[in-house]
C-alpha cells in the first residue's frame, strides 16, 4: 500500500481530528507521496493513525518508515492490539521492518509522542509502501422472498420466476465478500367459485350479494402475494317461499367461538356451512345440534333455513 494519489489513498485509515496524520508529496521512500505524522504537533501531544485489517490466517505486516526527531525523548511508536511492537527515535532514515499476525482482527496503530521540551530536527515520522496481509474473505448470506411472475434480479441477473420453488444463487462482490442468497418463489392463486343460492342474498368475503353475476375478490397470502378469488353467483327462482333474509329468523349459535359442537336456539329445516372463499363444506338437514369436528380452524358462514324464512350466522372453528 503506497499513497501514490494523495488523499483518496487514505481510505481505511483512521486518524485523530486533532494532530491527524497527513499526506505529503515530497520525502517518499518510493514514488512521490508518502504519510507523515501531524505537522502542527507540539509539546505534550501525540499524532496517531490506526488501520483496522481482517487476516485469514497467519500473515504478516511490513512498512517502511524515517524519523527525524529528539532522540530518547520524541519517539515513533508502533502497536499491535496496544502491544507495543517498534519504539524507536532519533535521525534514522528510511528503513524496513514487518511483524508477524495472528489470524483474527487486529488494530494496527502507528504514532508519534513528543515530551514536554525541545524539538529536533524535522520533529515527526514518515511511513511508506505499507504491506498488509490479505484480507479475510467473508462469506455474507441473504435472503430474498418473491411471488409468482415477479422480477427479481441478484447482482444484476435476473431469476426467472415464472414458477413456484426455491433456489440458491452465489456471487463475489466488489468487495471481495462471497454472498450466498437464498430465494423463495411463493405462489399467487387463482380460483373459481359456482354458487347457487334461493335465498335473498348470498354473503362471500363479508359482503352480501343479491343479483346473480360474476364478483372477484383480491386477497394476500402470507408471504403478500395477492390471489384472485371469483365467484359465479347464481340465485335461483323458488316458488312457495316466503318471508325474507337476515333478521327475520330469530336463531342463537352458541359457543362461539366453538371446538366443535354447535347448538342452535331452535331446530331449522336445513343448514349450509360455507367457508371464507364461498364453498359448501357442509350440508345437514333438520338440525339443532351441528358437529364442526372434522372442519379445520377458521371463520365460517352458517345459512339457517326454514320453510318461511332464512338467515346467516358466522362462526369460529378454533
Amino acid at each position: 500500500m503506497t499513497f501514490e494519489g494523495g488523499a483518496l489513498h487514505l481510505a481505511g485509515w483512521s486518524t485523530s481530528s486533532s494532530n491527524p496524520w497527513v499526506i505529503i508529496d515530497s520525502l517518499a521512500w518510493q514514488g512521490t507521496y508518502c504519510l507523515r505524522s501531524s505537522p502542527t504537533l507540539t509539546h505534550y501531544q501525540s499524532s496517531e493513525i490506526t488501520y483496522t485489517v481482517a487476516v485469514a490466517e497467519g500473515d504478516s505486516v511490513s512498512f517502511y518508515y524515517s524519523i527525524s526527531s529528539e532522540g530518547d525523548y520524541d519517539k515513533f511508536f508502533f502497536l499491535i492490539d496496544d502491544v507495543e511492537m517498534l519504539v524507536t527515535s532519533g535521525e534514522l532514515g528510511w528503513r524496513q521492518v514487518g511483524f508477524p499476525l495472528t489470524a483474527g482482527t487486529h488494530i494496527l496503530t502507528f504514532r508519534y509522542q513528543k515530551d514536554g521540551s525541545v524539538s529536533k530536527g524535522s520533529d515527526c515520522v514518515w511511513i511508506d509502501n505499507v504491506v498488509m496481509p490479505h484480507p479475510s474473505r467473508r462469506v455474507l448470506f441473504d435472503t430474498r422472498s418473491v411471488c409468482q411472475g415477479d422480477e427479481l434480479v441478484i447482482n444484476g441477473q435476473p431469476i426467472a420466476c415464472d414458477e413456484t420453488g426455491s433456489g440458491v444463487s452465489c456471487y463475489t462482490a466488489e468487495n471481495g465478500d462471497f454472498v450466498v442468497v437464498d430465494y423463495s418463489i411463493h405462489p399467487t392463486y387463482s380460483d373459481t367459485v359456482s354458487a347457487h343460492t334461493s335465498a335473498n342474498s348470498y354473503y362471500w368475503y363479508g359482503t352480501p350479494y343479491t343479483e346473480s353475476g360474476t364478483y372477484t375478490h383480491v386477497m394476500y397470502t402470507a408471504e403478500g402475494c395477492d390471489s384472485a378469488m371469483v365467484l359465479v353467483l347464481t340465485f335461483d327462482s323458488v316458488v312457495g317461499i316466503g318471508g325474507v333474509d337476515g333478521e327475520e329468523l330469530k336463531v342463537a349459535v352458541y359457543p362461539n367461538p366453538t371446538t366443535g359442537r354447535v347448538h342452535l336456539s331452535r331446530q331449522v329445516d336445513e343448514v349450509r356451512v360455507y367457508d371464507v372463499a364461498g364453498r359448501e363444506v357442509m350440508h345437514v338437514g333438520p338440525a339443532e345440534v351441528l358437529d364442526l369436528g372434522d372442519l379445520p380452524r377458521g371463520t365460517y358462514l352458517l345459512r339457517l333455513v326454514t320453510a318461511d324464512a332464512t338467515c346467516e350466522r358466522r362462526i369460529v372453528k378454533q
